[in-house]
């Protein structure tokens, strides 16, 4: 399958639909001028032949609201971690919650006894790790950020899990690749790309949906998107940060940097 090197994303100032080159030195809306993050386009899903189904995980990708960034200092992506499996995590606390009537039962009964008293403490250990997961994944934006030196994660406005700071000259590549492939009934083996390959691949071209992973020199993996239905989006933002990789490893760009520091 081949893809276009051009994205349409969305001005939030003005709301109109801007096509940029994937390696697009920066955003700037012809139209009003915005130099900020533009949205993501999340195109509904269309209903095609009567034995085609549905794309996938278009809620997903809405109700996530991705935006990416790029200035002369940095290049940032940024969305909401809530979906819909969050609904089912809310509605395990609050029955994780309702088993509080029972503990408080048993301590009417004997208040005293210390399997009860541990029980309990334990129980609520639980439900506020459950509850603060629950808030975090509903309210949080993930920022991912690229700068002169770093790559790193964080969540806003809560701590959460996965966040970490590294060097770019830790990471070795960028590459994508497609999950629960469509065209074969048994997958061929997969061929990763090797060190200081810049690849720009989807390693399954018809898959339910496609994640973005970056590769350490090491050969740790850390999966930075998934759950995306259009490839092209993937392919763009591998695009992008590819790019920026390269252009920050340069030796022009590393004796800059370590001028300025």
């Amino acid at each position: 399958m081949d893809f276009q090197h051009t994205l349409t994303l969305i001005c939030p100032a003005c709301s109109t639909n801007q096509t940029f080159q994937a390696n697009s030195s920066r955003f700037i809306c012809p139209a009003c001028g915005w130099k900020g993050a533009f949205r993501l386009p999340v195109i509904p899903p269309k209903k095609g032949k009567a034995n085609e189904k549905i794309a996938k995980r278009s809620f997903n990708e809405r109700i996530r609201d991705i935006t990416i960034q790029k200035t002369g200092q940095g290049f940032v992506i940024s969305w909401h971690t809530f979906t819909w499996r969050n609904l089912l995590l809310i509605l395990g606390v609050v029955g994780w919650g309702g088993l509080f009537y029972f503990l408080y039962y048993m301590m009417e009964k004997n208040p005293t006894d210390p399997n009860i008293l541990f029980i309990l403490v334990l129980y609520m250990l639980i439900w506020a790790g459950l509850g603060y997961t629950a808030l975090a994944m509903t309210i949080n934006r993930v920022v991912l950020m690229f700068d002169q030196k770093n790559m790193s994660r964080h969540h806003d406005p809560l701590p959460f899990l996965g966040e970490f700071e590294m060097p770019l000259e830790f990471i070795s590549l960028f590459y994508a690749e497609g999950l629960n492939d469509k065209t074969n009934a048994k997958p061929s083996p997969i061929k990763k790309p090797g060190k200081g390959e810049h690849t720009e691949m989807l390693l399954h071209t018809r898959a339910d949906s496609y994640r973005l992973v970056a590769v350490l020199l090491s050969r740790r993996e850390i999966q930075l998107f998934s759950h995306f239905s259009r490839p092209e989006i993937i392919y763009f933002l591998q695009e992008q940060i590819s790019g920026w990789l390269d252009e920050t490893n340069s030796p022009a760009q590393r004796q800059g940097v370590q001028r300025a520091g």
